[in-house]
């Protein structure tokens, strides 16, 4: 109840945000959405977010056939959040605070078209807030009950689209959990230097406004080799390999102090495991499923006393 009552209240604040930034706009028509199809026009996230409703709507469609109901509504819900919310919505904020706003404006029938579609998807699972938002959005008909249910359109799927966004959320997404792995505050914009071949170059070129944003970056160069310097962190996307400098926002002897104590804890946690499983006793009469699991502990264990040395070597050799 609670995990939903969260999931409502993204909804409604993903309407809010379409509304603010929809005054004045008109029902939007599936004959609009061709010439807006346009990719000199269109941008690549709109392109992208327009292929993967199309992919969602084929899979609700089929599942709903199907009686698949927990099916349909659990792509839903990964749709409406993951995707619409947590990247669509993200990288239209940043694009909205580029000079060309103007353009913006006049292909607001895009942001207009998801936003409907999803609220029709949704309508059956949750009739309430759907109906509400729906109502406030610039519409035609009475009720959102009775409006067309959405048919997928092959058409509208941009191949390219979908794999050059994906690879942009790969960037994006290790650059954060390395951020988080280093306990780096939010708030600290790092240097980026990213290695990449000549065909993502342009995409990278394109979309670096986009990427310092999303990744809190101070900037991104784009280099044929990476250069080793100081304290830095590494990492490797689809795009390519990268280097984050970590100098100015990280205490290097405070840090591995703490990964030499963790180590430490680690290591009596392996042994302690270990010891257990070399014990014929323990093996024999324990029984099957406390086995399991102390082996699943004790290569869990294993793996983060691993990933944790490998993190103090790269303090040591900065």
């Amino acid at each position: 109840m609670a995990g939903y009552r969260s999931f409502c209240n993204k909804i409604w604040n993903a309407g809010r945000f379409f509304l603010l930034n929809m005054k004045n706009a008109k029902p939007y028509r599936d004959d609009e959405i061709g010439p807006l199809l346009d990719k000199k026009y269109l941008k690549l996230e709109d392109r992208w977010i327009l292929g993967r409703l199309q992919e969602v709507t084929k899979s609700v469609e089929d599942n709903l056939g199907k009686y698949r109901f927990h099916e349909a509504s659990n792509t839903l819900y990964h749709f409406f959040w993951d995707e619409l919310c947590d990247w669509y919505i993200e990288f239209i904020k940043v694009s909205m605070t580029e000079e060309n706003l103007e353009d913006r404006k006049k292909i607001f029938s895009m942001p207009l078209c998801v936003l409907d579609a999803s609220l029709r998807l949704l309508h059956p699972f949750m009739p309430f807030i759907t109906e509400e938002l729906w109502q406030k959005l610039p519409h035609e008909g009475s009720t959102i009950a009775l409006a067309t249910f959405p048919e997928a359109r092959e058409d509208w799927i941009d191949r390219e689209a979908l794999t050059a966004m994906g690879m942009l959320q790969d960037l994006i997404s290790e650059i954060r959990r390395i951020r988080t792995e280093n306990r780096i505050d939010p708030r600290h914009e790092l240097p980026c230097q990213l290695r990449t071949n000549a065909e993502h170059r342009k995409l990278l070129e394109q979309h670096q406004q986009k990427l310092v944003s999303l990744a809190r970056l101070q900037k991104i160069i784009i280099v044929d080799e990476l250069r080793i310097s100081g304290f830095q962190v590494r990492g490797l996307s689809s795009l390519g390999e990268f280097l984050l400098q970590l100098d100015e926002v990280i205490d290097i002897k405070k840090e591995r102090n703490r990964l030499m104590r963790q180590i430490e804890k680690i290591k009596t946690e392996v042994n302690g495991l270990e010891h257990r499983l070399s014990n014929p006793t323990f093996i024999k009469k324990a029984p099957a499923e406390v086995v399991r699991v102390t082996k699943e502990r004790f290569q869990k264990a294993q793996l983060k006393l691993t990933k944790l040395k490998e993190q103090l070597n790269g303090f040591s050799q900065s």
